[in-house]
């Protein structure tokens, strides 16, 4: 049984409440569309023995390049890379995620979930002292979003080079109610909660606080937005960059 319980439909969600079972949601395509709900705080520190130190997102992750993307409809190529898309919903029930470690190198989509699509639904979850380091679309939670996130804390620390966020690395969706305390650090468009805020996007009462530093488009809430809404958002904090710096945006 892979988890806890539940048959992944919206009405009974699969019941994760190990950390066994988490990462199995990103093991296989198939369970990508599903519902989920988090029944239990969960410890992924890589010194206990469900824990390890990740090499790409816990959930829809990077795949194998020679996947193709016509093999089905969870998978996108993200430039020369094919990665899974989460086009389900995650309730974290209030619970909490501990200790996560991310560190690829090269790699992109990181975070939690590495590529969260238009029809997924994420929320009332946490993450504490998480860990992410890579290349470009990074986040604590989410490596790349098209969908909604709304009421997710995240605390940690996100090391990467380009689209970098506390919360969120790139956005095209719309986040709602949630915070970051975090250590965001990049070169080029680095934001506090979000680093790349796309077109056709909403931000609404959403904070975040810790130190931002970057080389360029560097801010404390958001490092770089083609256009959107913002509303009721602050950010708190220190910024540093050469160029292109906001307190908020």
């Amino acid at each position: 049984q892979q988890f806890h319980g539940g048959t992944g439909d919206s009405d009974d969600p699969f019941q994760i409440a190990s950390a066994a079972q988490l990462p199995q949601i990103g093991a296989d395509l198939s369970l990508l569309d599903k519902c989920y709900v988090l029944n239990n705080d969960i410890d992924l520190d890589p010194n206990k023995a469900a824990g390890r130190v990740f090499q790409k997102a816990v959930i829809a992750p990077s795949i194998e390049s020679n996947v193709s993307t016509e093999a089905s409809p969870l998978i996108m190529l993200l430039g020369d890379t094919s990665v899974a898309v989460f086009q389900g919903s995650f309730n974290g029930n209030g619970h909490v995620i501990r200790n996560m470690t991310i560190s690829a190198g090269q790699g992109q989509a990181l975070g939690l979930f590495g590529y969260v699509g238009a029809q997924a639904s994420i929320c009332d979850l946490r993450l504490e002292n998480a860990r992410v380091a890579g290349q470009r679309h990074l986040g604590l939670l989410a490596g790349i979003n098209f969908g909604s996130i709304a009421y997710c804390r995240v605390s940690g620390a996100v090391n990467g080079d380009n689209r970098v966020g506390g919360l969120i690395g790139t956005n095209r969706g719309n986040v709602t109610c949630c915070q970051s305390d975090s250590q965001v650090a990049g070169k080029d468009i680095v934001g506090g909660l979000v680093g790349h805020m796309l077109i056709n996007t909403s931000m609404i009462n959403c904070q975040a606080q810790g130190q931002v530093c970057g080389d360029s488009h560097v801010g404390g809430l958001i490092g770089q937005m083609l256009r959107g809404k913002v509303i009721g958002c602050s950010a708190s904090g220190t910024v540093h960059s050469e160029t292109n710096a906001g307190g908020l945006i």
